[in-house]
């Protein structure tokens, strides 16, 4: 048997919604988890500064003094944190601007909350400094050295901001791209769907023409009838979605009908599928062109009676779809197996499965022609 190449991996048809910017947070709607974790991040970091400079004023201040700053130092921290979360809530606001510009924001942001919070430390300082240190040394100076020794927390946690940024951009990205993904693959299957029923519906108004013309009128309206019935349930069908195995044996066998219309005598059909596969998933009429070209180049070909045969098993976690035609006195031909109806089925299962599904077709010995469906086992 040649095996039909499915193509390129392809994604499930369902398309995911745009999830929520990871700084974006609209009023009124609760903080999602990354929100949560940049307000933990600015507290420990902050914690961390207060546990360090404590730590140094331990090692370095005269003995006497080494507690004496705990109270203002722990304001300072405080204060920090709450200029951090202007930065945080300015980014937020950013959030829509293009990422240079966010990164420029975030470096003014830095320099802007660090000098801020210097000039702020000299009034929550003095209070507790001991008399002979007020003035000891010019108060730029002590600004200066301020600002040097914060600038580091301010450009840390405006980085961890921007990279929150980055990340909110790169996942906005990814969804747009799946729902670009969705919306391609649902017109793909669209078009491809639509292949079948131009070429269909042509052959059959071909025939309901002869049958008019031969003075069948009854069989000709027959057939109408069916075909009416027909396209009224596969054009309501979704191609995104599968439906089960029962669905699309019915689908089939009004197809049939129709054919036997136009060859009552040469056409004999046999559907042997069990029941506990009945509910199987498949893609709506993933069969009908196997069927149909087993219509056009057995049945309407030969003068003998042809019986096709539809199947399906289950082999572990895969399910086989089978559509076999016995041939009659048809002549075969290459032709056959590469009808662009096999193409059709090939590029629809690889939109639906991937890799994971192929078909599979080839001659039998008994001067037919055997297509097999294989696709991953599924239930509703």
């Amino acid at each position: 048997m040649n095996d039909i190449p499915t193509g390129a991996n392809a994604q499930p048809a369902a398309v995911s919604a745009v999830s929520e910017d990871l700084l974006s947070v609209t009023p009124g709607s609760p903080p999602g988890a990354a929100r949560w974790i940049q307000l933990f991040v600015i507290v420990a970091i902050w914690a961390t500064a207060y546990i360090v400079f404590t730590a140094q004023q331990l090692i370095l201040a005269p003995a006497g003094r080494e507690w004496s700053y705990l109270v203002p130092r722990a304001i300072s921290c405080i204060t920090g944190a709450v200029i951090s979360f202007g930065i945080l809530a300015v980014q937020r606001r950013l959030i829509r601007y293009s990422f240079a510009t966010r990164a420029r924001a975030a470096v003014a942001l830095a320099l802007a909350g660090t000098a801020l919070l210097a000039a702020l430390n000299y009034p929550i300082f003095l209070p507790f400094m001991p008399k002979d240190d007020q003035g000891s040394s010019p108060v730029w100076v002590a600004y200066l050295f301020d600002f040097l020794a914060r600038l580091w927390i301010f450009a840390s946690i405006s980085g961890i901001v921007l990279a929150f940024s980055y990340l909110a951009d790169v996942r906005a990205r990814e969804d747009r791209i799946s729902i670009l993904q969705g919306l391609a693959q649902s017109a793909q299957l669209r078009a491809l769907r639509n292949q079948l029923n131009p070429h269909f519906l042509f052959n059959s108004l071909n025939s309901i023409a002869g049958l008019i013309s031969g003075n069948e009128g009854r069989r000709a309206e027959s057939m109408t009838e069916n075909l009416a019935d027909f396209l009224r349930l596969s054009l309501i069908l979704d191609p995104q979605q599968l439906i089960s195995l029962r669905e699309e044996l019915r689908l089939q066998q009004l197809y049939l009908s129709i054919e036997q219309v136009r060859f009552p005598d040469r056409l004999k059909v046999l559907v042997d599928v069990p029941e506990q596969l009945q509910d199987a998933l498949v893609p709506s009429l993933i069969a009908q062109p196997l069927i149909e070209n087993s219509v056009k180049h057995a049945v309407a070909q030969s003068t003998d009676t042809v019986e096709i045969r539809i199947s399906a098993r289950a082999d572990g976690d895969r399910l086989e779809l089978i559509v076999e035609d016995s041939g009659g006195n048809a002549p075969q031909t290459s032709a056959k197996g590469g009808h662009l109806g096999l193409n059709n089925v090939s590029e629809r299962l690889a939109v639906h499965y991937g890799d994971e599904a192929k078909v599979q077709t080839g001659p039998t010995p008994q001067r037919g022609f055997r297509n097999v469906i294989r696709m991953p086992l599924r239930f509703a």
